[in-house]
């Protein structure tokens, strides 16, 4: 999994036809509650990444593990691995479907290392699928199953299941999410990162947000577009009520923050944030300038180093006295 989230954050990505790399409804069930995706392709078109993908490829250490992950599994993650899906049909821990869409995989070179790292692991056929299943975790042992679909979309799940759920959807045998599911509706260009929910009164016991648990559905986009960083946010509650008070709790924690002294760069970067009601339905929207918000990060990045340096250097308690 370190390894995977690795890859995700030093992905540069090129298009691939019939696969891209933009959120796509048609590889998800009809019953499905919740999705989230980020599109890599669009992260490799921002700013913001491609300073990231600049700032970890500068480092030896990064640059060495690619090496070693190119050699294992045939794959490039910093140019192969173009999206990241996931979805569940229940809102359950440890339940769901995990899909990345890649390119250039060398199926024999995963499946070696497969053998490897599970030895144990063992194949079984699902029409002309091959999935794979094996056992990880320590004292919670879980079955995990994974197959790749037509060298270029890798599944997998705990669920053996859900693994042939999906590719029945993918052969056109199961339906896929309908045009008007709110799941599917489509995206802003530049999309990096989706989420969305459906039936949320379903989740109840495994939501932490407290507006949530009091809504039916939500949606949130993130990404850039033409120079622009953008994130849209869309919560359909129970009441009116539920709507107003969340949005009287983002105004009051942009006006605190008004308040402090030396947050400069948030205060610049929550100013273009508008946050508005429509009877149970609350809405958020921000934009800022790409450069802008890249400027801003170096620079919360650069006190946070300072601020974490500092205290872990001298002790918490020195520090501690000397600021009482």
């Amino acid at each position: 999994m370190n390894r995977f989230l690795f890859s995700l954050t030093l992905a540069v990505l090129t298009p691939l036809v019939g696969f891209a790399a933009p959120f796509n409804s048609s590889h998800i069930p009809a019953d499905a509650k919740w999705v989230a995706h980020v599109d890599l392709e669009a992260i490799r078109a921002s700013v913001i990444g491609k300073a990231m993908r600049e700032h970890w490829l500068a480092k030896e250490k990064v640059q060495a593990h690619l090496d070693k992950v190119r050699e294992e599994i045939g794959m490039d993650p910093s140019e192969d691995i173009l999206s990241a899906t996931l979805y569940g049909t229940k809102y359950e821990k440890h339940h769901g479907v995990l899909m990345i869409t890649v390119q250039n995989a060398d199926g024999q070179k995963l499946l070696a290392r497969l053998n490897e790292k599970e030895p144990d692991n063992r194949m079984v056929e699902f029409e002309d699928a091959r999935l794979y299943l094996w056992t990880k975790g320590g004292k919670q042992k879980h079955t995990v199953c994974g197959t790749l679909y037509d060298n270029r979309l890798m599944i997998f799940s705990r669920d053996v299941l859900q693994v042939t759920e999906v590719l029945d959807v993918l052969n056109g045998k199961n339906p896929a999410l309908s045009s008007d599911s709110p799941l599917a509706a489509s995206t802003p260009a530049g999309t990096t990162l989706l989420m969305r929910g459906i039936d949320l009164a379903d989740a109840r016991s495994v939501l932490k947000c407290p507006v949530l648990k009091e809504s039916n559905w939500f949606e949130l986009e993130t990404g850039a577009n033409a120079g622009k960083s953008f994130m849209n946010m869309t919560i359909d509650t129970n009441s009116d009520e539920v709507a107003s008070n969340a949005k009287g709790v983002i105004d009051g924690f942009r006006a605190l923050i008004s308040l402090k002294r030396g947050k400069e760069n948030l205060k610049q970067l929550l100013s273009n944030l508008e946050v508005s009601t429509e009877g149970e339905t609350i809405s958020a929207t921000w934009s800022a300038d790409e450069t802008t918000v890249l400027e801003s990060i170096k620079v919360m990045v650069a006190k946070h180093k300072k601020h974490k340096g500092g205290w872990h250097k001298e002790g918490w308690h020195k520090k501690w006295r000397e600021k009482h």
